[in-house]
């Protein structure tokens, strides 16, 4: 062989193993692949027989169940080179066995998890969770993936899809009602077809005991994108599109907001808590930013194009409103507290500037 050919059959190579998981430390794979482990039927048969703290492959395929991590493992998604496949799915169990209501949300929602976590840390990577079928039990709700409280992890590079049921069910959601301090990341993963919130991350307790890190994800349609209540949140690069009422929204405990695309939403992002809104894109939203109960934000270089309205300030008072940049509008700031400078910010093709709050409240 020549050196250029070998050359071409090296770099193959290591290609190939950079994008097969490592399984040097695995405990065993769910299907077959291509690896020398102990074989499992199921992902919930593989859980319960796993030690603590171990890796199982799921293999490409489609596994009916509803499935319950309650000790730190990890979940890492195979591909196939034989079958040309790398889309490992959970789907919904049987209609004779059904998808019960496993958890009830500090927030008071009782939910059907299609995968349930309740301990740390558990790690999902490369995995799809497919809601289609599922039968929503009474006032419940769907979810693809559930952090309940105490628990912490990684979600990454997963698709969930066809969460719905009462206009509640979400893609993935991550909550924390224990004194003690849990994390969850959430990231590069593709969230679409759900009925209510796509990326949800909260937590009851004051100060937060849930720190969320949400980047680099994409959710479409639904009633919210991505949703941060009471969480300790970082959002950033993510691109969220159609939601009914809110892109993403922050609320109760703060965080910042930064690189996220947010189109053809209510509203782009609705800021309840302090936050930083830093470099957002917020294209053909009715409303693009909108305060509620908040002070101290400061909202930089966000670029505002196509809304109704670009900057919805109810009366609040922001820290800090500079170098943002505002184009086709009907309103550009409205409700604006009176007083406040708009200096520092560009806007162009607005029907009117602003409208200012007087003491008849807001618009007067």
């Amino acid at each position: 062989m020549g050196r250029i050919g070998l050359l071409m059959v090296l770099t193959i190579a290591v290609t190939l193993a950079a994008v097969r998981p490592a399984r040097a430390v695995a405990f065993g794979e769910v299907g077959t692949c291509d690896a020398p482990l102990k074989s499992f039927s199921t992902i919930s048969a593989a859980v319960s027989a796993a030690p603590s703290g171990a890796t199982i492959i799921i293999c490409p395929g489609v596994y009916p169940e509803q499935v319950t991590i309650n000790k730190p493992l990890k979940l890492l998604g195979d591909i196939s080179l034989k079958t040309n496949t790398a889309r490992p799915v959970i789907t919904a169990p049987p209609a004779s066995q059904g998808l019960g209501v496993n958890v009830t949300s500090i927030f008071g929602l009782s939910f059907a998890a299609q995968v349930l976590v309740t301990a740390g840390p558990v790690d999902i990577d490369n995995i799809t969770v497919d809601g289609t079928g599922v039968a929503v039990v009474g006032a419940s709700c769907v979810a693809g993936i559930f952090y309940a409280s105490g628990s912490s992890g990684i979600v990454d590079s997963v698709t969930t899809r066809h969460q719905t049921g009462n206009s509640c069910s979400a893609g993935i959601w991550a909550e924390n009602g224990s004194p003690a301090g849990e994390s969850v990341t959430i990231g590069d993963s593709s969230v679409h077809n759900f009925d209510g919130t796509g990326i949800f991350a909260g937590s009851n307790q004051t100060p937060s005991t849930l720190a969320a890190i949400i980047r680099g994800n994409g959710t479409d349609g639904g009633g919210e994108g991505i949703e941060s209540r009471g969480a300790a949140s970082s959002m950033t690069n993510n691109v969220v599109t159609g939601a009914s009422d809110v892109g993403i929204t922050i609320a109760l405990e703060g965080g910042t907001v930064s690189s996220n695309t947010v189109t053809k939403s209510t509203v782009g992002i609705l800021v309840e808590a302090t936050a930083s809104l830093t470099g957002n894109v917020l294209l053909s939203n009715t409303t693009g930013i909108e305060f509620l109960a908040a002070t101290n934000m400061g909202i930089y270089q966000n670029r505002i194009l196509g809304s109704r309205t670009a900057i919805e300030f109810n009366c609040i008072t922001p820290i800090a409103l500079k170098n943002n940049f505002l184009n086709d509008a009907t309103t550009g700031f409205a409700d604006v507290p009176l007083g406040f400078s708009l200096a520092f910010n560009h806007f162009v093709n607005l029907n009117q500037i602003q409208t200012v709050c007087g003491a008849g409240g807001p618009g007067q």
